[in-house]
């Protein structure tokens, strides 16, 4: 009701002010790979996915190795739709931190929404190693071999 209206304003307005504190830092500073990275943080959270695209590009332009950076990107990529892209990118985040969960997890929906089972399983099965008290990748291993039965 109201209240979720007003907190969702609230929050709204503390992210474009941010915005704008990152804007500053990047002006001063645009090689601060960080802060475009950040911006990308804010732009996804007010959904100004273009935008936070183009500022993840522009921290990984400067870091290609910025994990938490190549992680916002792939998300923006899982959510539209372009899975293979989103791939890509959980890749490169698993090179650089091999016991990120999330990069796992979603990885996994990428390669099943791209119809590489193998490779979806691969990575469920790696993260049940990762979190074996999480069910999700239990029930995404499930889905994959029941998908198969009779084939």
């Amino acid at each position: 009701g109201v209240d979720a209206e007003i907190t969702q304003r609230d929050l709204d307005t503390h992210l474009r002010k941010a915005d704008l504190d990152f804007e500053r830092a990047t002006k001063v500073t645009p090689d601060y790979g960080e802060g475009w990275a950040n911006r990308g943080v804010v732009h996804k959270e007010l959904k100004q996915t273009a935008e936070a695209l183009q500022d993840y590009d522009k921290a990984l332009a400067l870091n290609p190795d910025y994990a938490e950076a190549c992680l916002g990107r792939a998300a923006i990529h899982f959510q539209r739709g372009a899975f293979a892209q989103a791939r890509q990118d959980y890749d490169t985040v698993i090179r650089l931190q091999p016991r990120q969960p999330s990069a796992y997890l979603f990885r996994g929906y990428a390669n099943f929404r791209l119809r590489d089972f193998d490779a979806a399983l691969a990575d469920f099965t790696e993260l049940t190693r990762l979190q074996p008290k999480n069910p999700e990748p239990y029930r995404r291993i499930g889905t994959i071999h029941l998908g198969r039965r009779g084939h």
